[in-house]
């Protein structure tokens, strides 16, 4: 499913990014987007462009286990702690 926001929003989220099996970092977030009284919220896709200003705050979670691999039943890369 995919939902384009033809106008300014403003935006807040949360998201992780994880190394994949090969190392490759892989960011999953969520984000949820409001004007006047509508809002719209869901997972983000690659091609994300913003208008004017995105800040962000990462907080890094040193010596984890976790990686993103690929699960065959939903066909996407899940969080797994090793």
């Amino acid at each position: 499913m995919e939902y384009v926001l033809d106008n300014v929003y403003e935006v807040t989220g949360t998201g992780t990014i994880f190394p994949d099996e090969k190392g490759n970092p892989i960011l999953h977030m969520h984000i949820s987007c409001g004007r006047k009284s509508s809002t719209v919220t869901g997972c983000i896709r690659n091609g994300v462009k913003v208008w004017q200003i995105m800040e962000v705050i990462l907080f890094e979670l040193i010596d984890t286990k976790a990686l993103r691999t690929f699960d065959s039943n939903t066909g996407f890369k899940l969080l797994q702690i090793q």
